[in-house]
C-alpha cells in the first residue's frame, strides 16, 4: 500500500474516532424514566385524557430519531474500549383515551438504563389534535426527549 494511502486511511480513522467522541459525550437520555408515567398522566389529563392501560413491549419497536441512534452506537462502541454503565434498553406503550372512551393514542416510551431515549405517539386522523397537544405538554415535562408523531 502507498504511503499516501496509509496517510488516507489513518486520516479516516482518527476522522471516526473524533466524531465518535463527540457523538458518544453525554447521557444518551436526560430524562428518568420513573418519573414517566406520572409526568404521562399529567399530560394526558391535560387534555381530558387518561391512561388506561400499560405493557412492556420490546425496545426496537419504538423508533428513535436518527441522530439518538448514531450516539447509542458510539456508546456501544466505547463500551469495549472503556468501563460504562450497564445501560439495558427497555420500552413500554401506555394507550391512552378520550373522557368519551371513543379515541384512542398510543404512546411508545424507550428507555436506557433509567434514562428516557425517545417518545412515540401514534395516532389515527381523527386523534392527530389530541396527538399534537400530548406532544406538546410532554415537550415541557420532558424536553430534552425526542418525541415523534406517527399516524397509523
Amino acid at each position: 500500500m502507498s504511503p499516501k494511502k496509509i496517510a488516507a486511511t489513518a486520516l479516516a480513522i482518527a476522522a471516526l474516532f473524533v466524531a465518535g467522541a463527540f457523538l458518544a459525550q453525554g447521557p444518551v437520555g436526560t430524562e428518568l424514566s420513573i418519573e414517566f408515567p406520572e409526568q404521562l398522566r399529567a399530560a394526558a389529563s391535560n387534555s381530558a385524557s387518561a391512561v388506561i392501560r400499560t405493557r412492556r413491549i420490546a425496545p426496537e419497536s419504538v423508533r428513535l430519531e436518527f441522530h439518538v441512534g448514531l450516539k447509542r452506537i458510539f456508546k456501544v462502541l466505547g463500551a469495549s474500549i472503556g468501563p460504562l454503565v450497564d445501560e439495558t434498553e427497555s420500552a413500554s406503550e401506555y394507550t391512552i383515551v378520550s373522557a368519551d372512551g371513543k379515541d384512542s393514542i398510543r404512546c411508545l416510551v424507550r428507555a436506557r438504563g433509567d434514562h428516557l431515549i425517545g417518545i412515540v405517539i401514534e395516532h389515527d386522523a381523527s386523534t392527530r389534535y389530541a396527538a399534537v397537544g400530548l406532544r406538546d405538554d410532554l415537550r415541557i415535562a420532558v424536553p430534552d426527549v425526542p418525541i415523534l408523531l406517527t399516524e397509523h
